[in-house]
């Protein structure tokens, strides 16, 4: 699944990352830079009264935060334009590969997969990952500059920090877990809603209303206890941030101060160590929060993958040709959730042919499995005994075709010609 989404993801989109990344760094640089000449103004210019270094300074400020404002911009607006680019390819590559296979999702299912799943993809590639980038240089450069100024503060800096990448790891899988349940619960809720908006006027006419309100209320509760899971695991996830950021900060201030009593530090060394810190933290606060979102997409990069999965590589080396148009089906077995076909056997000859039954007995289902729109569990259809199943659909659909019932035909047309 992983190198599913390198390969199909991160390899696609590679450059455009890189260049998200980039401008991320680029706009954090007046962040970074700013504690320094703030140590620079408290030491140099105020307490040594050197007004000379005062003005090169704020030319060295107001020229970082030019940049850092302009790269913000291009980031946030490249940033978007990616996003939108990455649904537009990957919707129109996953319809592309669904019309053509013969699976069967629900509609909410396939909703959820195309919409929500996918947007959230677009999201890792888009913000979590030039975010993670950004935040690992943003930790490495003030504990860089912090071992520079005291090796003793910075010890106790890196203690919590090790402690605090245990708690993220462990966190970051049970979100990860929690998070697949819960996306196939909220499709099963889509599915839900979309039959119920199509079966309103069948569910009005026969009263049958409370039935239905009472399976929702059933997957409602599912979903809100597995939601409050999740939410109990990030809550946590946030939280230990929070302690593992307080209690070192107060040691630092402790022992920063007996150090400047007894002058082995600088006030201003101290001052840009207190703003390092805050620099240092945030990411370490950032990249648990950013782990915890990459483990919860996931089990969203699975559920694409299983649609990428259902692309038809078969080679087939049939060509159908239909002289006198006998059909046969031999054993034929198929279900969705449940049984509607099984062990069934009969022949079509030329000429009309009628299939009776009940509503759901299956009639449309065999037409829909003569086209090859389903597949078969078991058994055999064949066309002038040749198996349906080494030919494929381009060449059987110019002997073989279907009306449905429902006037979708008329609506494509209308749609075809308004376009």
């Amino acid at each position: 699944m992983k190198k599913f989404f390198v390969t199909e993801f991160l390899g696609e989109y590679k450059k455009d990352i890189l260049i998200l990344c980039s401008l991320s760094i680029l706009s954090s640089i007046f962040t970074l830079v700013s504690p320094l000449f703030v140590q620079i103004i408290i030491d140099d210019v105020l307490l040594n009264k050197n007004l000379s270094l005062l003005f090169p300074i704020l030319i060295y400020l107001v020229v970082f935060y030019v940049l850092s404002t302009i790269a913000v911009f291009s980031q946030n607006y490249l940033s978007e334009y990616i996003r939108i680019k990455i649904l537009q390819d990957k919707t129109l590559k996953l319809l592309d590969i669904f019309v053509l296979t013969n699976e069967y999702f629900s509609g909410g299912d396939l909703l959820s997969r195309f919409i929500d799943n996918l947007r959230l993809v677009s999201t890792i590639l888009c913000l979590t990952i030039p975010s993670f980038v950004l935040n690992i240089i943003s930790l490495i450069l003030p504990l860089c500059i912090m071992i520079y100024i005291n090796k003793f503060l910075c010890v106790i800096i890196i203690i919590p920090t090790l402690l605090a990448l245990l708690i993220f790891y462990i966190l970051g899988d049970r979100i990860e877990k929690i998070e697949e349940k819960l996306l196939k619960t909220n499709s099963q809720i889509f599915s839900f809603l979309k039959e119920f908006f199509v079966l309103k006027n069948f569910i009005k006419a026969y009263a049958i209303q409370n039935f239905f309100l009472n399976k929702f209320i059933i997957k409602l509760d599912k979903y809100k206890k597995e939601s409050m899971q999740f939410s109990k695991y990030s809550s946590a996830n946030i939280s230990s941030e929070y302690l593992l950021t307080g209690v070192p900060m107060l040691i630092l201030i402790i022992s920063g101060s007996y150090l400047i009593i007894r002058n082995e530090l600088t006030l201003g060394s101290f001052t840009a160590f207190l703003t390092y810190i805050s620099l240092f933290f945030g990411p370490m606060m950032q990249l648990g929060a950013l782990w915890a979102t990459y483990k919860s997409t996931l089990p969203a990069v699975t559920r694409i993958k299983e649609i990428y999965d259902l692309k038809d590589e078969t080679v087939y080396d049939k060509i159908l040709t239909v002289d006198e148009g006998l059909v046969e089906l031999d054993k034929v077995s198929f279900s969705f959730d449940f049984k509607i076909l099984s062990n069934f056997s009969c022949t079509f000859y030329p000429g009309i042919n009628y299939l009776v039954g009940d509503n759901g007995s299956g009639k449309s289902t065999i037409l829909k499995l003569i086209c090859k729109i389903y597949s078969p569990d078991n058994g055999f259809i064949k066309i002038d005994g040749q198996d349906i199943r080494n030919v494929s659909m381009g060449d059987l659909s110019k002997y073989v075709g279907i009306v449905f019932s429902e006037p979708y035909l008329l609506k494509i047309l209308f749609i075809i010609i308004l376009c």
